[in-house]
Parts: C-alpha cells; structure tokens; sequence
C-alpha cells in the first residue's frame, strides 16, 4: 500500500504541472482554408482528369482530398523533409527555375509575317 503513494503523488503532481504550465503556452491552431477559388481551381483539375462534370459528392472528395494533400505536405515541411529528400528538392529548384524564367509574348502578325517570309 505504501508503495504506490509515491506513485500516485508523482502522477497527480505531474498532471497539475502539465495543466499549470500548459495553460500559459499559447496554443495555435493552423487553420486550412479553401476559398471560391481554390475550390474551383480543384473542382476544374478534377473534372478534366476524369473527362466530365463532377457531380455534388465527387466535388466534396475532390476538396477532401486535396484538404488531406495539403495537411500532409504541412507535415513533411514541418518535419523538413523538403530538404531531405533528393528528389524533392531537384523538384522544388526545377519549380522555381520555370517560375523565374522570363515569359515569351506571342509573336505579332508582322513578326509572323517576316518569318514566314524570310524562308
């Protein structure tokens, strides 16, 4: 009997600790929005992988789906598995490669013209 008195207070006395302290912490809960754009932008993806208008309950597996992608990707980051992995990174620095890459405006009807012409 006397042996688990000691246990006892250490679990009670551990449980007020946490409590004490873990109502000073600040805790913050991430929030995850999808707003009407994002939806549409998932709805549309969705809709041309499968070649046809989405119907009410794909649409919600759809936004479901990419809620889950999303929550999982915050997790690898916030373990640093970007830095990690090899090929995540090459991914990421090709990524930023063609996103700094300086957009090509579409030929005039006289630059056409002259090509055209030059051969």
């Amino acid at each position: 009997m006397f042996s688990r008195a000691p246990f006892i207070g250490m679990v009670l006395g551990g449980a007020l600790l946490f409590f004490a302290l873990s109502s000073r912490l600040p805790f913050q809960k991430e929030m995850l929005r999808v707003d009407a754009r994002t939806l549409e932008t998932i709805v549309e993806r969705k809709s041309n992988a499968l070649g046809e208008v989405l119907t009410e309950s794909e649409r919600r597996e759809a936004v479901a789906e990419h809620v889950q992608q999303e929550i999982l990707l915050r997790e690898a980051y916030r373990r640093g598995r970007h830095l990690q992995l090899q090929r995540v990174r090459e991914r990421l620095a090709l990524s930023m490669r063609t996103a700094l890459v300086e957009e090509v405006s579409a030929p005039t009807e006289a630059e056409l013209q002259a090509f055209f012409n030059a051969r």
